[in-house]
């Protein structure tokens, strides 16, 4: 009997390849270059406590003239992380969490000593509930009922007692969207954005989806910025997006160490994978690791479109007929195929690709699709598909 790998084993591998792909290792380059000059803050001394004590009467935390408040001539750094959800965001920031010089020392009878400040974004923030929580964070006081400049300067200090060189907020696109939020919302936390690094001199880092990207329409916090770091889906269109995409298919293979060879970078599988996943990273490996589950499930020595056909049946949830006969539990509905882009034809893909995409039509497949060996679940086979050109 041949030996087939260990579903948790093989997944790990995929998510380890996945965390290291092309565009996860410039981001991370760029992350660490960055931490490379940020430095802990000092605590402030007497003149620059008084220069803090000024505008005592600023309402709910808000921030108009924040240059007014600069400490010395160092300011800090500010990077946006954009990506939808998917694309590596959150791996991104756990591995940039765990580089050895951010892992923090808490207790055992020294002072805290806290490198990196993770958050998650209060939801419908405003600068009072983000200075909160970066409070609450770094086992500071109560706000209660004080001024933005006093709540400033403790956090400031804070920062600076546990050499804190990054703060990080995670879910931070809700700075720019969420119900009731307005343009003034979004200029408002720009200004403070602009306050905590000018003031605090930390490096910030704001990791969301596309819209945190309005944050650089304000001028004064934009100049204070680096270029973005944004993780986009892989392309399919030219020849060069389309390898790129099928080169991490085919190293997502290699990992996951079948017996056989399930050539899923091939054209007419690559396709398939790029149209459900549209070319996000985590998708497409979600698809592989499910497939990849009923296989071995099935004691099957490689993956193909039947493994991915039950998959996406079992994530969409389209067949729920329960029969009474133990090997016909699981039926397809009519229609069903030509919705599901593993168990679809060539002309059906392309009818699914222009409803997705546009009306260009994908590539053309390289020869017929393999079909469902006897004794699989479902009752209906893949179709195959013409022969066209490369």
């Amino acid at each position: 009997m041949i030996a087939l790998p260990s579903f948790d084993a093989a997944r790990d591998r995929v998510d380890t390849l996945c965390y290291e792909h092309i565009q996860f290792a410039v981001a991370m380059t760029r992350l660490k270059e960055l931490l490379a000059s940020a430095t802990p803050i000092e605590r402030l001394d007497d003149d620059h406590e008084a220069k803090l004590t000024i505008d005592q009467a600023a309402p709910d935390f808000d921030f108009v003239d924040a240059d007014a408040l600069e400490v010395g001539d160092a300011r800090g750094s500010c990077v946006l992380i954009v990506g939808e959800s998917g694309t590596g965001k959150s791996n991104l920031i756990s591995s940039f969490a765990q580089l050895p010089e951010l892992r923090s020392i808490i207790g055992k009878g020294l002072q805290d000593f806290r490198p990196l400040v993770p958050l998650e974004m209060p939801d419908n923030p405003t600068p009072k509930a983000v200075i909160t929580a970066l409070h609450v964070a770094l086992g500071g006081k109560p706000l209660s009922n004080w001024t933005r400049n006093e709540a400033f300067r403790e956090l400031r200090n804070l920062l600076a007692g546990q050499r804190t060189r990054v703060v990080l907020f995670d879910e931070a696109h809700v700075v720019a969207e969420g119900k009731g939020r307005t343009e003034a919302d979004v200029m408002r936390m720009a200004r403070f954005f602009k306050f905590l690094l000018v003031t605090c001199k930390v490096m910030v880092v704001l990791a969301g989806e596309g819209p945190l990207e309005k944050l650089l329409d304000y001028g004064a916090l934009r100049r204070r910025m680096v270029a973005p770091v944004r993780l986009r889906p892989y392309g399919w269109g030219e020849a060069e997006e389309t390898n790129e995409f099928r080169t991490l298919v085919r190293k997502v293979e290699e990992t996951i160490q079948l017996p056989e060879p399930s050539n899923l970078w091939d054209w007419d599988m690559a396709a398939r994978l790029y149209y459900e996943s549209r070319g996000v990273v985590g998708l497409m490996a979600k698809q592989v690791k499910e497939a990849l589950r009923i296989a071995i499930r099935n004691g099957d020595t490689r993956l193909d479109f039947s493994h991915f056909a039950d998959a996406w049946e079992d994530w969409e949830k389209k067949t729920v007929k329960v029969s009474s006969k133990p090997f016909e539990i699981r039926k397809s509905v009519r229609g069903y195929d030509a919705a599901n882009p593993y168990a679809c034809d060539q002309q059906g893909l392309e009818a699914l690709w222009a409803r997705r995409f546009d009306p260009k039509a994908p590539p053309a497949t390289n020869g017929p699709a393999p079909r469902r060996r006897a004794g699989t679940r479902r009752t209906t086979k893949v179709k195959g598909f013409a022969e066209g050109a490369a």
